[in-house]
């Protein structure tokens, strides 16, 4: 909005130019930040039960029981994944949600039935991860990017090959950690 547009809106409205700059900047701030309970109900759990590889790659897992308990979207679990980036010694960080799709009676590659989807987000501080995202039906930028997997074992899978990749990086640049 321009500045004239602005005067102009606040004269509309009787009020002092700087007394409606700061209330549409509240207005604009709660819509960009504020959160719903049951989502900040949601970061605490993945604050108390958030796992770590050996090597420190951080990850969560959305099953569809956990958002139901908390009654948020597949959106609202996935949107949580930069909430393991600030873990010391973490420099990978992964979120798997399961996409609660219906099962369908048309043909899909073997072991790749849409009620068995789960997306995952990868994140990364140094490391490029978008090749590892591409083993698994995904892709993306050098540091975040994402994939989608049918199963625990390719979830295992994906974790013990980013959990490589960082034990890599470490022996690499120890001044990282």
């Amino acid at each position: 909005m321009m500045l004239q547009e602005i005067i102009e809106e606040a004269a509309i409205y009787k009020l002092p130019e700087q007394q409606f700059l700061v209330k549409k900047k509240w207005k604009i701030y709660s819509k960009l930040y504020a959160k719903e309970s049951k989502v900040l109900k949601l970061q605490g759990a993945v604050c108390n039960n958030f796992k770590v590889t050996p090597n420190g790659v951080a990850y969560m897992y959305f099953s569809k029981r956990l958002m139901k308990k908390y009654n948020v979207t597949k959106e609202d679990a996935a949107n949580l994944v930069n909430l393991l980036d600030s873990i010391k010694g973490s420099l990978v960080w992964v979120v798997f949600v399961e996409q609660m799709k219906k099962k369908t009676k048309e043909p899909h590659p073997k072991g790749e039935a849409p009620e068995n989807e789960i997306r995952v987000r990868i994140r990364s501080r140094e490391l490029a991860i978008n090749d590892v995202a591409r083993n698994y039906r995904g892709g993306g930028h050098l540091q975040a990017a994402g994939a989608t997997i049918f199963s625990k074992k390719e979830m295992n899978s994906l974790l013990k090959e980013l959990d490589t990749l960082l034990e890599q990086y470490k022996k690499e640049n120890p001044e990282a950690f």
